[in-house]
């Protein structure tokens, strides 16, 4: 029976593995993540499984990847801990020993193939039935027929600018409510009213101030 291949990772070359077993195994420098799969580039067949060792941190990553640990009788006879692939090992995996000039150790890490779910951007469905409420495309004057996506989007982005503004508009009547309570209480005790002043057009610019930085930041300017 032909020994195991393990492959050892090179600085900055990727690895690309569909790992089939994945156990915590203890090794020179403490515990690693012994994990043996399909190789791209080593394994000749899918049925030619090689092993690389990685840092035994990475299994946030498996488990973020959909991995489950459990815990297995191992090859050797012992009891230890195990992660099981969530599709049967089908996905791909990008391992690295990434190592800068500047850096005198290196950083291994590890994603699948095809990237975290969560980094792709979401799709914008255009149909008026999952628009936000209100919100609805508007005919051009040309072809009478709603444009894509962006009159939606500007509603939206509108829409979340005045929300700004009301929440803005909302403190200052709290405020002025304030300062009328403490000039009420002031003069029902017969004590000295407070000098309170209000600069109404510097209140008025600062409301929609807000507005138009908001709808600016919303809209990527």
């Amino acid at each position: 029976m032909p020994a195991p291949t393990i492959v050892k990772l090179a600085p900055n070359v990727p690895v690309t593995i569909r790992p089939i077993y994945v156990d915590v195994v203890s090794g020179q420098y403490g515990e690693q993540l012994k994990i043996k799969g399909e190789i791209k580039g080593v394994s000749p067949t899918a049925k030619d499984l090689a092993t690389v060792y990685v840092p035994v941190d990475l299994s946030a990553d498996l488990v973020r990847g959909g991995w489950v640990s459990e815990e297995r009788k191992l090859p050797d006879g012992t009891t230890g801990t195990a992660f099981r692939s969530p599709n049967k090992g089908a996905t791909w995996w990008v391992v690295e020993k990434k190592q800068a000039a500047s850096e005198k150790y290196p950083t291994v890490a590890m994603q699948p193939e095809a990237g975290w779910p969560e980094d792709e951007a979401p799709a914008l469905d255009e149909r008026d039935d999952d628009l936000p409420a209100g919100v609805a495309e508007a005919p051009t004057a040309t072809t009478g027929k709603a444009p894509a996506a962006g009159y939606a989007k500007m509603k939206a982005l509108e829409a979340s600018a005045d929300e700004c503004l009301e929440w803005a508009l909302n403190g200052a009547k709290v405020a002025i409510g304030v300062a009328a309570r403490e000039m009420e209480q002031a003069i029902a005790a017969d004590k000295p009213v407070p000098d309170v002043k209000v600069d109404l057009g510097q209140l008025v610019g600062s409301l929609f101030g807000t507005r138009f930085i908001q709808k600016s930041r919303l809209m990527g300017l």
